[in-house]
């Protein structure tokens, strides 16, 4: 694994959604030499290793912790110290799903690697393993040992990882070189915390008819700094309110398209989160063209979407003044209570949302999709009904709308 006090990890096949995985955490050193073709990363040394599992601990303790735990809750609460580090494993997200085929189990691989220290506790109180209590398990030895665990490869690829990007290659049982394919546990352990950074949530979601729960994950393409931003401004508000939240939450709640969804919840986490890329050094189009955003089903076995890019349409379009108004506008109309309010509401704000996607894909040119939401905004700013807050929303974002369709006839001259 080291050589010359050099730290090597093997990376796996390139169609297996493990390897980016391992692209994730990769992205959190700046100084790993990647080697696709060897199907290796060379890090210079075991604190440089180190320093990269730390930063990645820290940043799924941040972006998978839930709210504290019902002071009613009779189950232990695991809490696990070591260095500088303590960690209530109780308000970690169990993460990515754990899968069994046949007598093959991913809960039995991650016992057998001995990454148990911190514990998931079910809601019957019952000890047991989950990826992200796992993940974090293996940082913390890391932590504990100063560089990687070593050892020999003796350890089966958890299912997840298997699982093909594309689909000439998918099989029930995973990639050719998946099948007896053994690995040491600092490739075990980059490919759970890879799966940790880049998992979002599951949800679930409404799909024409059928609903079915999805795992979100934001995955790169290859490792970068610009990544790194990418996933910090992706997961910023945490398990309930990150992108694929957010996107979700606008899916189940209006009628609008996933497209839709995306997009104003990236141009949502952008605005708020710019900073974040400017203090890094890296443009937001540079970092939202860094990775995409994939969607898992699971059941049997991972069944893996194709990856949607995450693009900055309406920001390149709008200014931040409008799509924030149009953030709170969107936000009230779904937290009305009032049955006839919350329905001319969320009416409303479907059809901005549609009208602001649909202005921002035809430019300047075309029709005018803005004013099909400007009615819908003054006849609720009118609708007697509606809470007064909520009327003042609509008139703020109103008022930006006119700016913008000002702005954008302006520009046909």
């Amino acid at each position: 694994m080291s050589r010359s006090g050099q730290v090597r990890i093997r990376l796996l096949s390139p169609e297996m959604l493990g390897r980016r995985f391992q692209y994730a955490f990769l992205s959190f050193s700046d100084y790993v030499e990647v080697r696709p073709d060897l199907g290796e990363a060379v890090f210079p040394s075991p604190d440089e290793y180190v320093r990269a599992v730390e930063e990645a601990l820290a940043a799924i303790v941040e972006g998978l912790s839930w709210p504290e735990p019902s002071k009613e809750s009779k189950c232990p609460r695991p809490t696990v110290s070591v260095g500088g580090w303590s960690i209530d494993c109780s308000r970690l997200d169990r993460g990515p799903s754990l899968y069994q085929l046949g007598s093959k189990s991913d809960a039995a691989i991650l016992q057998g690697a001995g990454l148990s220290r911190c514990a998931y506790v079910t809601r019957a109180c019952k000890t047991t393993v989950a990826w992200t209590h796992a993940a974090v398990s293996y940082a913390l030895e890391v932590i504990r040992r100063g560089g990687p665990l070593g050892g020999e490869a003796g350890l089966e690829i958890p299912w997840l990882a298997r699982a093909s990007l594309f689909s000439r290659v998918r099989s029930v049982r995973g990639p050719t070189e998946a099948k007896g394919a053994r690995i040491d546990a600092d490739t075990l352990g980059t490919i759970l915390l890879g799966g940790a950074l880049s998992y979002l949530g599951s949800w679930r979601v409404d799909s024409g008819r059928q609903a079915s729960e999805l795992e979100f994950y934001v995955l790169p393409d290859y490792p970068s700094r610009a990544y790194r931003v990418l996933r910090q401004i992706a997961a910023s508000g945490g398990i309930r309110d990150n992108l694929a939240a957010k996107a979700v939450r606008l899916l189940r709640e209006l009628s609008v398209s996933y497209e839709q969804a995306l997009a104003v919840a990236v141009a949502s986490q952008v605005y708020s989160h710019a900073a974040t890329a400017r203090r890094a050094g890296v443009e937001v189009d540079e970092a939202l063209a860094a990775g995409k955003l994939y969607t898992v089903q699971p059941g049997r076995r991972a069944q893996v979407r194709a990856g949607v890019p995450l693009t900055n349409v309406l920001l390149r379009v709008y200014s931040e003044e409008t799509l924030r108004s149009l953030d709170i506008f969107v936000s009230q109309a779904i937290r009305q209570r009032d049955r006839e309010a919350g329905n001319a509401a969320k009416n409303a704000a479907s059809e901005c949302v549609n009208s602001l996607f649909m202005q921002a894909l035809s430019g300047g040119s075309g029709d005018l999709y803005l004013r099909d939401c400007a009615r819908a905004l003054a006849a609720l700013h009118s609708y007697d009904k509606a809470p007064h807050q909520l009327r003042r929303s609509a008139a703020i974002l109103l008022g930006r709308l006119e700016w913008e369709a000002a702005r954008i006839i302006r520009s046909r001259r």
